[in-house]
C-alpha cells in the first residue's frame, strides 16, 4: 500500500512537472516569436522610411534639375 502511494505521489509530480515545462517553453516560444515580430516591423518601417527619404531628395534633385 505504501508503495502505491509512493508511486501515486510520483506520477502526480511528474505530470505537474511535465505541465509547467510545457507551459513555461509555450510561453517562452510566445514571447520569442513577439520580439521577433516586433523587430521585423521596426526593420521594415526603417527601410520604408530610407526609401520615403531617398525618393523624396532625388525628387527635390529632379525638380532642381527641371527648373
Amino acid at each position: 500500500m505504501t508503495r502505491f502511494i509512493i508511486c501515486f505521489i510520483f506520477v502526480i509530480c511528474v505530470v505537474i512537472g511535465f505541465i509547467t515545462f510545457i507551459s513555461i517553453s509555450i510561453s517562452i516560444s510566445i514571447s520569442i516569436s513577439i520580439s521577433i515580430s516586433i523587430s521585423i516591423s521596426m526593420f521594415v518601417l526603417f527601410l520604408l522610411s530610407n526609401i520615403y527619404k531617398c525618393r523624396r531628395i532625388s525628387f527635390r534633385f529632379n525638380f532642381a534639375e527641371m527648373t
